[in-house]
């Protein structure tokens, strides 16, 4: 019985160890540092078998949600990878708002002033073009919403948040996500709205 129960809680992780690369929502809703890394380290020294735009994408978006968790250099590497998969692919809005969201993370971290605000208005802008031309991408906007609350108040994201929020929550029961994040648009909504 052991033996089984060891088994049954060990094959998720056998399968998960595989060459299989993550989706991009189960990537998305990671925010595990070690799993991150984990992928990061796949994607770097393979490809992790998939194509390069795929590869610098899931780069991008590993290194970004490291960033959102502060790890220490984290927001150069999301914006060093996102910058080349936008290169790369221009019409992939996912890309786009992951790009946009290291932007402005990129001006969270850095220490000169001069160029804090220019670097974070560029962000916000692609962020905002990506919702304009996916509004109904579930992803960009998570992307938006996360990213406005994170903001600083001065740059007034809180309602777009809560649009955000509000479009996510109004299709809960149709949206192809985990526990987890169903959970988090809930308990944002609810703090936005309280």
């Amino acid at each position: 019985m052991k033996m089984f129960l060891f088994l049954l809680l060990l094959f998720p992780m056998i399968v998960m160890a595989g060459n299989d690369p993550l989706s991009i929502k189960t990537l998305a809703e990671t925010m595990d540092r070690s799993t991150l890394e984990a992928k990061i380290t796949r994607l770097e020294a393979s490809g992790d078998g998939i194509g390069e735009i795929g590869r610098l994408k899931r780069l991008g978006i590993a290194w970004h949600n490291l960033s959102a968790l502060e790890v220490g250099g984290a927001s150069g590497e999301a914006d060093k990878w996102l910058k080349k998969a936008f290169a790369a692919s221009p019409d992939d809005y996912e890309v786009m708002a992951y790009y946009g969201s290291a932007r402005t993370m990129v001006s969270r971290d850095s220490w000169n002033v001069l160029t804090k605000m220019d670097v974070a208005n560029e962000g916000i802008a692609l962020i905002d073009k990506a919702i304009r031309k996916a509004p109904n991408n579930i992803i960009v906007r998570m992307v938006r919403a996360n990213n406005s609350l994170a903001l600083p108040e001065f740059f007034e994201r809180r309602p777009k948040a809560r649009e955000d929020f509000s479009f996510l929550h109004e299709r809960l029961d149709r949206l192809d996500i985990s526990p987890e994040t169903r959970a988090e648009i809930c308990f944002e909504l609810g703090g936005i709205l309280a």
